[in-house]
């Protein structure tokens, strides 16, 4: 099991990782089209949707991974409250 979820949280890793670059790499987009440095804008641009792209991989990847019994996502799901009929 410990395979598992050092794959886990690896994958959980690149979810952050890529997140933060996208956001980051949005922020250089605005600021230079500010500044109208279109080519700059353009890098950062493609470079956004790179890191959007690969943050949905990873995400992708992370719900093919099994549930582990001592995970968050098994705690969440036991504990899901249900609706009571009137």
């Amino acid at each position: 099991m410990r395979g598992l979820r050092g794959e886990r949280d690896i994958q959980s890793l690149a979810i952050f990782v890529h997140g933060v670059l996208a956001s980051l790499h949005t922020l250089g987009v605005i600021y230079n089209l500010r500044r109208k440095n279109w080519l700059q804008a353009g890098f950062h641009t493609m470079a956004a949707a790179y890191d959007a792209w690969a943050t949905s991989e990873h995400m992708i990847a992370v719900r093919r991974l099994p549930v582990l019994e001592s995970s968050p996502v098994a705690v969440i799901e036991v504990v899901r409250p249900v609706a009571v009929n009137e």
